[in-house]
């Protein structure tokens, strides 16, 4: 039986606690409370008490007491300084605190059991014991808080250190320069003539230790300055790139040089891709304009099928430098490339174990309506050199990259044809067939554009 005519399709296109007062025993005021005010009778009728003002001059501040009623043990002179009030037991409000004409350690209330008045007096000293304790702890614990609170903080995990006074505009530089060096963006910073503008999220040490060992900050050289400068010279080396520049300074109010710019703002929007992660010298790096030292900083992806391209380092030079960043953008790398291939390649020999006809998702796709074959018994086989030999990408962008594969395929198997039922063969020969490789992350999808 003669052979079916060669067929195929070609290429398509793809896309201090207060005390609290009250009452003592048989309602007598507690010791130290507060006297009866004039014109009003005190407790258990004792008569009204003149009215409290200065003392008569004279009059002993701290006169010792004598014996109290019924043979009261001498009680010692109060201890200078304010004492706690207690609120007063009658209609009027508290006030501060004045003697009376009672000497201290004595009650107006009158005399009363000589042991429940001793059992008073214990009781109020061990309250005034405790209130002194207690004021003494709370000032305790307040200075601690203070103490723990004097430290300067920092994001990112930068260094916390700050920029010592600079008393000329060249100290300034000088200081600046050596921080970058160090990678001690904090002291850098600080030598910013307004810190709050500068955005530190990407100066931390792992990103500064980085930039370092990419291209550390050498020789550094600062020229003189005189009490007007308003810019400095300076010279140094960034790696193996000599740096030739004047860092413009000023004189803040509290007569410190300051220097006008310490960090460059870059923006990479423009090489972002959704599908594709950005990191600057290791670090994750969110979308919008970000702030860097002087210093080489790497944009890398993370994932080994992508990359930046073969220049992905941002170079700046000094502070009021941008960097080029026309040379950044997302890619499928080399290595994402190699992966893509062998996708391919392993899709292409699966389509051609497939006993069908026309397999679903494959290139091999003999569409001759007048032979139908039976599918398992359908046997597909190459024909012709490997057509992945030194092959190379038709396109590729962030994500995807094609190739042409030349196709040149033979099947054999039964099928009908004009009626009759029999064994028959085939060819695909001829032209190319578009295949995509679509890459997310490490997962590579394989797409026949038939």
């Amino acid at each position: 039986m003669s052979q079916p005519p060669e067929g195929g399709q070609g290429p398509q296109d793809g896309q201090p606690p207060q005390g609290q007062g009250g009452s003592g025993p048989q309602g007598r005021p507690q010791q130290g409370g507060l006297p009866p005010q004039p014109g009003h009778p005190g407790p258990q009728g004792y008569p009204q008490q003149p009215p409290y003002g200065p003392r008569p001059q004279g009059y002993p501040q701290q006169a010792p007491y004598g014996p109290g009623p019924q043979g009261y043990p001498q009680q010692p002179p109060y201890a200078a300084g304010p004492r706690p009030q207690q609120p007063y037991p009658g209609p009027y409000p508290p006030g501060p605190y004045q003697p009376g004409p009672y000497a201290p350690g004595q009650n107006p209330a009158g005399p009363g059991p000589a042991k429940k008045r001793t059992g008073l007096f214990v009781l109020i000293g061990a309250g005034a014991l405790a209130l002194v304790l207690a004021v003494v702890a709370v000032a305790v614990n307040l200075g601690g808080r203070e103490d723990s609170a004097g430290g300067t903080g920092g994001s990112g995990g930068s260094s916390t250190s700050g920029a010592p006074a600079a008393a000329s505009a060249s100290d300034a530089v000088t200081g600046y320069l050596n921080a970058v060096a160090k990678g001690d963006a904090a002291a850098a910073v600080a030598y910013a003539a307004d810190p709050s503008t500068i955005d530190t999220t990407y100066m931390t040490p792992a990103v500064l230790a980085a930039s370092a060992k990419l291209a550390p900050l050498t020789a550094i050289e600062v020229g003189p300055s005189d009490p007007d400068a308003t810019s400095v010279p300076v010279s140094y080396r960034l790696g193996d790139t000599p740096v030739s520049t004047s860092l413009e300074v000023m004189k803040a109010s509290d007569d410190t040089w300051k220097l006008v710019s310490v960090a460059s703002d870059v923006d990479l929007t423009s090489a972002r891709d959704d599908g594709v992660p950005m990191l600057l010298n290791g670090a994750k790096l969110k979308a919008g304009t970000f702030s860097v030292l002087p210093g080489v900083y790497r944009v890398t992806s993370g994932l080994r099928n992508f990359d930046y391209g073969k220049r992905p380092e941002l170079v700046v030079r000094y502070p009021t430098d941008y960097p080029d960043t026309t040379r950044v953008a997302p890619q499928i790398s080399s290595k994402g490339q190699q992966s893509a291939l062998a996708a391919i390649k392993k899709s292409w020999s699966s389509c051609l174990d497939k006993h069908a006809q026309k397999p679903k998702g494959c290139p091999n796709q003999f569409v001759y309506k007048d032979f139908n074959f039976k599918d398992s018994t359908v046997r597909w086989s190459r024909r012709g050199s490997d057509p992945f030999k030194k092959i190379k990408p038709q396109y590729s962008d962030a994500t995807t990259v094609q190739y042409a594969v030349k196709r040149d395929l033979f099947l054999k198997g039964t099928c009908t044809a004009g009626g009759r039922t029999g064994t028959c063969t085939g060819t695909l020969k001829g032209g190319n067939v578009q295949v995509e490789a679509r890459l997310s992350g490490d997962k590579i999808k394989v797409a026949w554009l038939v």
